[in-house]
């Protein structure tokens, strides 16, 4: 159900700021926890604000690649399937560069500040070797 404001991704970001300016008030696992409680709730903005399209677009890449249809998580095991089972052995760069795709939108919302330039500058839709 869409609330109105503040809307989750506000709420988040709130509370991780609430925690940033309380953890130089804390000591030892106290603070330890309002830092590693601060960053989950980033990792959660993030995921609200880009999971949708990051999704579409790896369930469209992955599709392609394996040139049929599905939801994402079979599309993903069929992948990992295929990738075992030799199936890309004569067209690794594709298949590299849909699995590079898939680890660096991972990573956009786990640690954005992790990656390579060139993949930070990526746009949400695009393959991560553009």
């Amino acid at each position: 159900m869409s609330q109105d404001r503040p809307s989750l991704a506000e709420i988040l970001r709130t509370v991780a700021e609430f925690l940033d300016d309380l953890r130089p008030t804390l000591e030892g696992e106290a603070q330890y926890g309002a830092l590693v409680s601060a960053h989950i709730l980033r990792i959660a903005e993030r995921e609200v604000a880009l999971s949708t399209a990051l999704d579409a677009a790896e369930q469209k890449e992955v599709a392609a690649l394996l040139g049929r249809s599905g939801s994402l998580a079979e599309l993903n095991r069929l992948l990992c399937e295929s990738i075992r089972a030799g199936r890309f052995d004569d067209d690794w760069a594709r298949a590299f560069d849909v699995v590079l795709a898939q680890a660096v939108r991972k990573l956009r919302i786990v640690r954005p500040e992790h990656l390579a330039p060139v993949h930070a500058e990526t746009q949400v839709s695009g393959s991560a070797r553009e």
